[in-house]
């Protein structure tokens, strides 16, 4: 398997995150995972740090029990879903 880098991400893009987990709102979310491109309405719960790589945890919205994690720069775009 090929060594997949960590590309660090905007400040911009990660205060969206921040923002987001801040006020318990909603992200339209495009991601990569693995070969595949996933997309969906995502709830951002906390973000951390592992092995120099800095990650989303986030829940589906209609699956809040269960929490995924996504790399930072794995992510394609996202956009805060206003209430």
């Amino acid at each position: 398997m090929e060594h997949d880098p960590y590309q660090p991400i905007s400040c911009s893009a990660y205060d969206i995150y921040e923002i987001a987990i801040m006020r318990n709102q909603c992200l339209d979310m495009h991601w990569r995972q693995g070969e595949m491109e996933m997309t969906e309405r995502v709830r951002p719960r906390a973000l951390h740090i592992h092995d120099g790589a800095e990650y989303l945890i986030f829940s589906i919205d209609t699956t809040a029990e269960q929490r995924q994690q996504v790399r930072l720069d794995h992510i394609i775009s996202s956009r805060i879903i206003e209430p």
